[in-house]
């Protein structure tokens, strides 16, 4: 889906006929997206969303899984883990889900601290929100 996203956005920055789109389109298929298209023959596709309804009925099962930013809540702190490598592992994780904005990662990386650590209090008593750079 990201890759059609992709190619359908340069398409439309060039103004390409939805016709050929389709051709353009398979001249980028490899190997197993090039077998199953040949596999269609001759004037089966009549148009543009004809083509991305095939394509993506096709390749929806190799789609990878993107978790949600809740699956965040589940990064903990682990006792005796410093805060970098904490920090380093939440950065991880966050790469690896879907909507994803600056307040939620902030609210689910400070819920992950182990309570009563330095850090954690001192956040407690100062009511401070973590910068981005801390996040980076």
């Amino acid at each position: 889906m990201e890759f059609l996203g992709w190619f359908n956005f340069e398409m439309n920055v060039y103004r390409v006929p939805d016709l050929a789109r389709c051709h353009l389109l398979a001249a980028t298929f490899r190997e197993g997206a090039q077998k199953w298209f040949q596999k269609l023959g001759p004037r089966v596709i009549r148009s543009w969303e004809q083509m991305k309804t095939l394509f993506l009925t096709q390749f929806q099962a190799v789609v990878n899984y993107t978790p949600p930013v809740t699956t965040l809540v589940n990064v903990k702190q682990k006792e005796g883990e410093s805060l970098t490598s904490y920090f380093k592992r939440f950065n991880v994780e966050s790469t690896l889900v879907r909507g994803a904005i600056d307040e939620m990662l902030k609210s689910f990386l400070i819920a992950g601290l182990c309570v009563g650590t330095v850090f954690w209090k001192h956040l407690q008593e100062n009511d401070l929100a973590l910068s981005a750079d801390v996040l980076a």
